[in-house]
């Protein structure tokens, strides 16, 4: 997901629940989760350094 679309998001969840309190810390578990799967080796969507280890040129 692009950063304009994430901060669409964001921007329309914090709107859709601001009525209720709950905007804020709803933005903030989205954020959190979406910084841990861009920081987390482990969680990271694209592929990995690992998932090449034993693909090197064919001699």
């Amino acid at each position: 997901m692009g950063a304009s679309a994430t901060i669409a998001a964001m921007g329309l969840t914090f709107t859709a629940l601001a009525g209720t309190g709950a905007g804020f810390p709803v933005v903030f578990l989205i954020a959190t989760a979406l910084a841990l799967l861009g920081l987390v080796p482990g969680l990271r969507l694209d592929r990995s350094p690992r998932a090449d280890a034993g693909a090197g040129p064919a001699a």
